[in-house]
C-alpha cells in the first residue's frame, strides 16, 4: 500500500495523515467543510474570536511522544519547530460555587478543602502518566501489564460510584470533581471511574492552552501534515 486517503480533517485525521506521509506514504485528507478541526473550530463573532470544542491541552506527554515520532532520526526538533505551537499553563482549570462554599481547582492552601484535596491528589496523580503510556505505546509493550492492573479496579465503577466510596471527601468538593467527567461527555453517573482521576492529574501535570486559542493546535498539525507530503483537500464532498 503507497496511499492512503485520510477521511475528515478534525485533530485524529489531521495527526494520521502527518504520521502516514512522514511514514513515505501518498497521503490525501478529504475533508467535507470548508475548514480544518471538525468540532475544534474558530469564529469570529463582533470582532472577538471564538474558539470551539475542547478547552484545553491535558497529557501533554502524548503531545511530546507525537513530535518524537514525526522526527526523523536527524530532524532534531523539526516537528516542533514546524509546529511552532507555544503552550502557557493554566493556573487553575476554574473556580466553582456549592451552596454557598467557593473553591478554585486546585484548591488554595488557606482553603478548607486543601488537605482532602491533597489526599485526593496524592491518590490519583500517577494516573497521568499510566494513561500516556496506554495512549502512546505498541500494545505489546511489557509496560503495559502492570497499568492496566492498577486501573483494573476502577473499571466496573462510574465517576459518581467511585467517588462516593471516597467518604473522607467534602460533599462539595466530591461534587466539584464529579463534574469534570462531563468533560468525557457524559455525566459522573454514567461516565467511567477513570475520570474521577482527572483534576488530580491536571492539577499534577497542568492544563495547558496554546498562544492564540486551541485551534492553533489544528493549525499545528496542518502545517504538520503538509510538511510530511499530505495533501489537505477541503470543501471535497458533494452535498446530499
Amino acid at each position: 500500500m503507497r496511499s492512503v486517503v485520510v477521511v475528515g480533517g478534525g485533530l485524529g485525521g489531521l495527526a494520521a495523515a502527518a504520521l502516514l506521509g512522514r511514514a513515505g506514504l501518498r497521503v490525501t485528507l478529504l475533508e467535507g467543510a470548508p475548514y480544518l478541526g471538525g468540532k475544534s473550530r474558530r469564529l469570529a463573532l463582533k470582532g472577538q474570536r471564538i474558539g470551539t470544542g475542547p478547552e484545553f491541552l491535558t497529557f501533554l506527554g502524548i503531545w511530546e511522544e507525537y513530535l518524537a515520532r514525526w522526527d526523523g532520526p536527524n530532524d532534531q526538533g523539526r516537528a516542533e519547530r514546524i509546529a511552532d505551537l507555544d503552550l502557557v499553563r493554566l493556573p487553575k482549570i476554574g473556580t466553582y460555587h456549592y451552596r454557598g462554599d467557593v473553591c478554585s481547582l486546585p484548591v488554595e492552601e488557606d482553603h478548607p478543602w486543601h488537605a482532602p484535596w491533597m489526599r485526593y491528589v496524592e491518590m490519583h496523580a500517577g494516573f497521568g502518566p499510566d494513561v500516556t503510556l496506554l495512549l502512546s505505546s505498541d500494545w505489546k509493550d511489557p509496560r503495559i501489564r502492570p497499568v492496566l492492573r492498577r486501573i483494573a479496579g476502577l473499571a466496573k465503577l462510574t465517576t459518581k460510584g467511585y467517588l462516593d466510596s471516597l467518604s473522607w471527601l467534602p460533599d462539595g468538593l466530591r461534587e466539584i470533581i464529579a463534574i469534570h467527567a462531563l468533560d468525557g461527555g457524559a455525566g459522573p453517573r454514567n461516565s467511567p471511574a477513570l475520570y474521577a482521576a482527572m483534576p488530580a492529574v491536571i492539577a499534577t501535570e497542568g492544563a495547558w492552552v496554546p498562544e492564540g486559542g486551541l485551534y492553533e493546535l489544528v493549525l499545528a498539525l496542518a502545517r504538520l501534515a503538509e510538511a510530511g507530503g499530505a495533501e489537505l483537500k477541503m470543501g471535497s464532498w458533494p452535498s446530499a
